[in-house]
């Protein structure tokens, strides 16, 4: 793990790209015990513009998918 990457964000995936780099093989799987407790999502601006971009994607994913955001405009006549 990179821990000289500084804010939010992007360390994760450092870490996925060092491993899909590797001669390890990676494979991503369902994990039932895993929790990940709601937290609100702040994208500081002193981030770095990859981190800026990432934080705010995550942030925009955690309000909904875009199929449910889409249905959600469009059942409530929200755009004309």
């Amino acid at each position: 793990m990179n821990v000289a990457i500084q804010g939010w964000g992007q360390e994760d995936v450092d870490l996925f790209d060092r491993f899909v780099k590797s001669n390890l093989t990676v494979f991503r799987t369902v994990d039932a015990d895993l929790i990940h407790i709601y937290h609100d999502i702040k994208c500081s601006p002193s981030l770095t513009q990859a981190q800026l971009d990432m934080c705010v994607g995550t942030k925009m994913n955690s309000l909904g998918d875009q199929t449910e955001l889409a249905r959600y405009v469009l059942d409530n006549n929200l755009i004309s």
